[in-house]
């Protein structure tokens, strides 16, 4: 029952890279990995804005200041150990945003009105559209026009 080896079914392949030549692959990909990486965090510009939380430090306490919507800060009125009061202006947020928001709201609101009155009238079956009371501009009210 016992079985005799050959020479060939022992031989074990030692061909391919050693385990120095592997290490320095495997360090010279980290190195390289790092390096790009590295580099492209160093020249990369991301545009974005950074949202986060500040503190005042108040006599005694401390008093966390947050706003919903973030924003860009453009005034601190206040200088480190100024005394404040409640409703003192302590920082400045940049409305520019919020204004264009209003306008486009404030321009969706008329539109809207504008149709609404368009739609009344071929509803009441008029011959004439009116917008009597609504502040629209010539354009919205032009383009309710054609609609009519």
């Amino acid at each position: 029952m016992t079985k005799r080896l050959d020479d060939t079914d022992t031989h074990v392949s030692l061909s391919g890279k050693g385990l120095k030549g592997r290490m320095l692959a495997a360090t010279v990909l980290g190195l390289a990995l790092t390096a790009g990486i590295g580099g492209w965090a160093a020249h990369a510009k991301l545009a974005g804005a950074v949202i986060s939380q500040g503190e005042l430090v108040v006599i005694g306490e401390t008093k966390q200041v947050q706003h919903v919507d973030g924003g860009t800060i453009v005034e601190i009125p206040v200088k480190i150990g100024s005394l404040v009061e409640k409703g003192d202006v302590v920082l400045r947020l940049d409305d520019t945003q919020l204004r264009i928001e209003l306008g486009i709201v404030t321009s969706q609101v008329a539109q809207l009105k504008a149709m609404m009155a368009r739609l009344v009238a071929e509803r009441d079956g008029l011959d004439v559209l009116s917008f009597e009371g609504l502040e629209l501009s010539p354009e919205v009210k032009r383009e309710e026009a054609k609609l009519f």
